[in-house]
This record gives structure tokens, sequence and C-alpha cells, in this order.
């Protein structure tokens, strides 16, 4: 019983650092496609692009308090709060359809009449009037009637962005996840991270097994989850990406995890020399070519049946990946919990 709770142990331990590693390569995808950035603009887009008036979507992310939030000019706000959202669009479509007047006066000369108004939600009413009728224009004035309290038309419109943004979250979330699982396949392939050889080999080898339960047990006692997550937090917060250092970054890291995974002897890799390492050979072909021939020759020299079951191990660790981190890490404390627990009790054996 205490070999198949540490054979989880050491295979919930690797899961968590590898989908820290998705998660990273995840994150700094979505912030060089700009994803966050494009979903929030393509749902305000849709919400605010009245056909029968105008595009408020443009006179929108114009505005300055929505401009202001722009990391440069090319650049679009990845998150917009529904108090600015609702002061944004309140002075967008009163600013617009309250247009001032010019008068002449009796003495020939021109004058400037600003419209005047009781207060601010009278004159968001007025401008709400000025409009064609369309789904927007019914909305917003599903906000205002029998409403003279400006604030509360704001909270209003606040409750109706966070609504609605809940929707567009769904939306970006199944995106990346697709992303995530594509990710977490190619990790899995490029490591040969084969969850059931995996199994198989802690539930063998007493030494590896211990080995690995030590390092997870230490790696929770140094609350190091929570620096590794601060990392995709700042990464988040901060989408200021160099493509190429970017590259390079994930380059680093997974060479890294996989360089401390051959270290504490995890049986993984393809056995074959880095790209690197075959170019200062003097190989006649590139050193990725030499790697992916490499790669190539040891595949099919394994058996058919070896090659499903190497396919089916694949396949639960890159599922087992696309869950991410805080479903390891919750998993990992647990499991170690129930283990020190029956250690303690003298309820389990090894």
């Amino acid at each position: 019983m205490n070999t198949l709770l540490e054979s989880v142990i050491s295979l919930a331990f690797i899961y968590l650092l590898l989908s820290l590693l998705v998660t990273f390569i995840v994150e700094t995808i979505l912030t060089l496609i700009k994803k966050r950035e494009h979903i929030l603009k393509n749902s305000i887009d849709k919400l605010l692009a009245d056909k029968m008036n105008k595009n408020y979507s443009e006179l929108f992310y114009e505005h300055p308090l929505i401009w202001s939030l722009r990391k440069s000019e090319k650049d679009l706000p990845a998150y917009i709060s529904p108090a600015t959202f609702s002061l944004a669009l309140i002075e967008v479509i009163k600013n617009d359809a309250l247009m001032p007047r010019v008068r002449r006066t009796t003495d020939g000369k021109y004058k400037v009449e600003e419209p005047v108004y009781a207060n601010q939600a009278e004159a968001f009413k007025k401008a709400l009037s000025e409009l064609k009728k369309s789904d927007l224009k019914t909305q917003l004035q599903a906000f205002v009637r029998d409403n003279n309290n400006i604030e509360e038309i704001r909270k209003n419109i606040e409750t109706w962005f966070q609504e609605y943004q809940s929707t567009v979250t769904n939306w970006f979330k199944k995106d990346a996840r697709r992303i995530t699982l594509i990710i977490s396949f190619l990790v899995t392939i490029f490591l040969n991270m084969d969850s059931i050889f995996l199994f198989k080999s802690f539930q063998a080898d007493d030494i590896m097994r211990q080995a690995w339960v030590a390092q997870a047990e230490r790696y929770l006692e140094s609350n190091q989850y929570s620096l590794d997550t601060a990392l995709t937090d700042s990464l988040r917060a901060n989408p200021q990406l160099n493509t190429k250092e970017a590259l390079q970054e994930i380059q680093q890291r997974t060479d890294s995890l996989k360089t401390y995974f051959l270290s504490q002897n995890l049986p993984i890799g393809w056995a074959c020399s880095s790209p690197e390492t075959l170019k200062t050979q003097g190989t006649a072909q590139s050193g990725k070519s030499e790697l992916w021939n490499c790669i190539r020759d040891k595949w099919n020299n394994v058996s058919f049946l070896d090659k499903l079951v190497s396919i089916l191990g694949w396949f639960i660790t890159a599922l087992a990946l696309s869950f991410g981190a805080p479903l390891w890490f919750d998993v990992l404390s647990k499991v170690v919990s129930i283990r020190k627990v029956g250690n303690k009790s003298g309820i389990l054996k090894s």
C-alpha cells in the first residue's frame, strides 16, 4: 500500500512540475498572440457595434479612459473594469448624440450653444432618445427607465458588462484549453513522458521512488509552488514580450526541467544527443535533423504493441498536464498528508 502511495506521489509531483512548464508556455503564446486583448476587443465590438446608429466600439476605444489603458499605440487593453466601461460608454453615447448647436444671433455672429440638462441621468436619457431603434438602444433604455440617478444607471451597466464578460471568459478558457492540450501533447512527446512506463518504474525501483517522494515533500515544505505561479501571474500581467526572447526562455525552462529529471534518474527522453551536441560532432545534416532522425529510428525499432502502450502512456500524461498545476498541487498535498498520517498510525506498510 505504501509503495502504491509513493508511486502516486512521485507521478503527481512530476505532473505538477510539467504542468507549470505547460502553463508558462501557454501563457507565453497567449501573450505573444495577444489573445486576451483580441477576445476583449471582439466581444466589445459585438456589444457596441450598432448597425442602426454608429460603431460605438471604435469611439469607445478612442475614449481617453480606454486609450490610457494601452501599453502602446499598437496595443489594446487586456482588461477593462466594469466601472471604467460604464463611465466611458455613457460619455461616448452622450457626447456623440448631444452635439453642441451653432446658432446665428441677430447681429450676424455665430454662437455655440451647449445643451443644458438638469443632471447627467437626464442627459444620457436624451442621448438615447436621439438614437435610432436598435438592440443596443433597447438594452440601454432598460437600464435608465424611471431612473434619475446616474450612479444607479452606471451600476446597471456595470452588472450587464460583468455578466457579458463571464460569457467572454468562457470563450477564452475554451481557446486556452485547446492550446493547453496541444502544448501538453508536444511537451509529453518531446520528453517521452510515458505515464504507464513511469508508474511501472516507480513500482519496481524503491530507491528512485523514495527519492522522488523526498523531493516532493521538500517542494511542498518550501512553498515553491507559490513562487512558480507568481512567475506565470507576472507574465500574464506584463505582456511585453520579445518573440525571440520568449522562445529562448521556453527552451531554457524545458531544458532545465529535462536536466533535473535526468539528474534524478527518471527514465524519460529518447536517449538522443541534443541538436547543439550533434552540430559540434560535425554531422552532415543539421543538428535538429539528426535529432529527429534519431527519434524516428528508435521509434521504428519498437514493436507494434509497445508503440500502442507508449501512445496510451503519452495520452495519459498529456491529459493529466492539461488539467493544470493547481489540481496536481492539491492532489500532491493530499496524498502526502495521507501517507504521513498512515505512517504515523502504522496503517501503511511497505
